[in-house]
């Protein structure tokens, strides 16, 4: 009988050790928001994008597979914190720096830039956003710079938009002076919905570069390996 016992207990242990390599060896899950060219995922469809291209072959080259998940860009955050996914690619955020594990190096670039109409001055500096109406999207910080701008004398009046799409739109019906966004998805969103040809009003000026960076979650399984294996990959 104690044979018997002990032969279950190894099986049992065979299983569960299994079970913890199969989960360790599974794919890696990265999270993402709608943020189009850069990364977009509808429900029950794949995920595209320049980044999404760049996090396949990449993580394809250390002999993994990517499996990716959308969320709305706080909730992606505490998932990243609290190990629900275990890599993103996005700028220096004040939430995630020194509680998740950022590369050493770049992966690529985003500029932000600030919508407006022709009749609106183009700003020489973020200062002459000073007393204006500005658009700004929801939930986004913009590197820390949102928090530098509030505190501009006078201060600007920030109004939420949803998302890229809200934001063109408000701007276009003169809820605000400015709008904040980022120019490879605003672009693309511009030019799906015919704003191309309306150009005497939507006009950009450069207002930063932020770069975009691998994000590994503490949490992760063997999380300074997998930063270390990203970090390796030409």
């Amino acid at each position: 009988m104690f044979k018997k016992v002990c032969i279950q207990l190894s099986i049992l242990s065979l299983l569960l050790g299994a079970g913890y390599s199969a989960s360790a060896q599974g794919p890696v899950r990265v999270g993402i928001f709608q943020f189009p060219p850069f990364y977009s995922k509808k429900e029950n469809e794949k995920a595209e994008g320049l980044l999404i291209d760049i996090a396949k072959e990449k993580i394809g080259k250390i002999g993994k597979v990517a499996s990716f998940k959308s969320f709305h860009t706080p909730v992606l955050m505490q998932q990243l914190l609290a190990g629900g996914v275990d890599v993103g690619m996005l700028i220096k955020h004040p939430a995630l720096v020194g509680k998740t594990l950022y590369s050493d190096e770049p992966i690529n670039t985003i500029e932000l830039v600030a919508y407006h109409g022709v009749g609106t001055p183009s700003l020489e500096t973020n200062m002459n956003l000073a007393g204006k109406k500005v658009l700004v999207l929801a939930g986004y910080g913009y590197g820390g710079l949102l928090k530098k701008l509030k505190g501009l004398v006078p201060k600007p009046e920030f109004i939420e938009a949803s998302d890229i799409y809200s934001g063109l739109d408000m701007l276009l019906s003169g809820r605000g002076d400015y709008f904040l966004s980022y120019l490879k998805p605003s672009e693309e969103i511009a030019e799906r919905k015919g704003y191309k040809a309306k150009d005497e009003w939507l006009l950009s000026d450069k207002i930063a570069t932020f770069d975009v960076f691998w994000v590994v979650s503490k949490k992760a399984h063997k999380a300074e390996e997998l930063l270390r294996q990203l970090e390796a990959v030409q």
